[in-house]
């Protein structure tokens, strides 16, 4: 299990309370295709990072609904979509926490079986982990909920999109990650030794460190950062499954064919802005 748990927010068929919206806001296909793409989007966003998806089983069954009364307009493939994407979150349902014996409020209002009842006896269960909400088009509230269970109010941030995803992760990564210099990359330039590429790492632990915090990746055991007072990528090694959730680094140029082409452009895009 992850200690960072994403919970993520879907409109409702019969939205409890004016700030939740209407799965109504789904009916154009324009709407629906935007929907799933950038769902997409958020999702690739942060692939490379360690965390639970979940979602609520109702909700979601609710959205499948509005699009097959609307088959007409929306081919199969968007369900299957939205089916894909959903494929590795978590029905919470399967697990469920929140207990009637509880009371869960919002904005002084008492609410029941309902993701925001679940995440909040979730985080009372488990204080030493990370949760949020990822809201997709769900609520009309930003930055961050309060929910109160019983006698404790507990704060949650509100993601609306991937650079506020990714600026979470930054922050709130369980474990962090650390960074370490080792011995095989202290050289002055790239060199092959026994018949291993091996290139330099330029520059000191602690800029190397901060890079290390908002690099990316297609997955979590190699990871790129621009570094702007070089105007090189180091690219991140993961020094397997410890604790400590350790790094180790070097320099490259970025048009290095060790970068990943998607990634390429990223980083490209982030130094232009």
């Amino acid at each position: 299990m992850s200690k960072v748990n994403i919970f993520i927010l879907l409109p409702e068929k019969n939205p409890s309370f004016n700030w939740i919206n209407s799965i109504d806001v789904l009916i154009e296909e324009n709407s629906i295709r935007d929907y799933l793409r950038n769902l997409d989007l958020y999702k690739k966003s942060i692939n490379h990072e360690k965390y639970d998806g979940f979602y609520d089983k109702k909700s979601l069954l609710e959205l499948v609904s509005q699009i097959k009364t609307l088959e007409d307009s929306y081919p199969q493939p968007t369900l299957r979509t939205l089916q894909i994407l959903f494929s590795d979150f978590f029905d919470w349902r399967e697990d469920c926490n929140n207990s009637n014996e509880n009371n869960y409020s919002i904005f002084s209002s008492l609410i029941t079986d309902n993701t925001f009842c679940e995440v909040a006896q979730r985080k009372h269960n488990n204080i030493s982990q990370n949760f949020a909400f990822l809201n997709h088009q769900a609520i009309a509230i930003k930055n961050k909920i309060d929910i109160l269970l019983n006698t404790t109010e507990k704060d949650f941030k509100i993601l609306h999109n991937d650079s506020e995803l990714i600026a979470y992760f930054c922050e709130n990564r369980i474990p962090a990650r650390n960074f370490q210099t080792i011995p095989k990359h202290n050289i002055p330039r790239p060199i092959r030794r026994r018949g291993e590429l091996i290139s330099p790492f330029y520059g000191d632990k602690k800029n190397a460190a901060e890079i290390l915090k908002t690099a990316i990746g297609v997955n979590s055991k190699e990871l790129f950062g621009y570094d702007k007072s070089k105007k090189m990528v180091i690219i991140f090694k993961y020094e397997n499954d410890t604790p400590q959730n350790q790094f180790h680094g070097y320099h490259v140029e970025i048009e290095s064919d060790e970068i990943p082409s998607e990634i390429r452009k990223i980083l490209k895009k982030s130094i232009t802005n």
